[in-house]
């Protein structure tokens, strides 16, 4: 899973946030609260790992790491394929239980490298649509922390740059979570006064991903397009995931009368 974590000083108007079907929770801080928007792009990467370089995995060395390889194979400019990410249900915050992942656009010269950057296209596509939302709340969206497996990528975050028009910045410890717990326990105990002096310890900056001149605008019109998509396919989605779930539904009970 991954997920996008706003932080904010003021409560949003709460209709606004309604339309938008965002949440806010209150910051472990006082006077701060965030939001979550999430999605299964982790997901979707090892499917198509699994999918399409299985048998990449067997050949390569037992160091070598696959990802690495795939990543390899991506061209660096924007695909021009849209990806729609609903392979399972949907995190915040459209939390679609009723829909299916969509690649639209391939050709007999899409190679393995392309639809493998478009997956991770849509994936950022999917979070930007929601950053629209909040930032149409005057909510500050102009820099991003990476944290966790994935900030550890350079071309990810590259792509994530690109995608938002925004700086990523990724931090020389990328297991925030851990550190996080960390920082708390140092303030509760007494060994830092507050949060700002715990984080002088602990958070420090490796290296801030700027977006690619140009790259924003190009992906602006790939985006629109992307809008598009669930709109216009919603209702043939939803009936191709409900005869998929009720077919599941349907093999245990044939399974069963062939035993009897």
């Amino acid at each position: 899973m991954e997920c996008i974590t706003p932080v904010f000083d003021r409560i949003p108007p709460l209709d606004a946030m309604l339309r938008a079907r965002l949440s806010i929770e209150h910051h472990v801080l006082s006077g701060l609260y965030l939001s979550f928007i999430y999605n299964q792009s982790g997901v979707l990467l090892k499917w198509f790992r699994d999918v399409f370089a299985a048998a990449d995995r067997r050949m390569l060395a037992e160091e070598a790491d696959i990802y690495d390889a795939l990543l390899a194979e991506m061209p660096e400019a924007p695909t021009g394929l849209l990806v729609l990410p609903h392979f399972e249900p949907t995190g915040a915050p459209e939390y679609l239980q009723d829909s299916a992942g969509v690649i639209a656009g391939l050709h007999t010269d899409t190679t393995r490298g392309t639809i493998l950057k478009a997956i991770i296209e849509g994936a950022a596509f999917y979070f930007y649509e929601s950053l629209e939302a909040l930032r149409r709340l005057d909510i500050d969206t102009s820099a991003f922390i990476a944290t966790g497996g994935a900030a550890k990528s350079d071309v990810l975050l590259q792509i994530r740059a690109d995608i938002f028009g925004t700086p990523f910045v990724r931090l020389k410890n990328t297991e925030c979570g851990v550190a996080g717990a960390a920082m708390l326990s140092g303030i509760a105990t007494g060994v830092y006064a507050n949060a700002e002096q715990a984080a002088e310890q602990f958070v420090a900056r490796d290296r801030v991903f700027e977006p690619g001149a140009g790259n924003h605008e190009r992906y602006a019109s790939q985006f629109n397009r992307y809008k598009q998509l669930y709109p216009n396919l919603r209702e043939l989605l939803g009936t191709i995931s409900r005869d998929r779930i009720q077919g599941q539904a349907v093999q245990p009970e044939q399974a069963r009368e062939n035993e009897t």
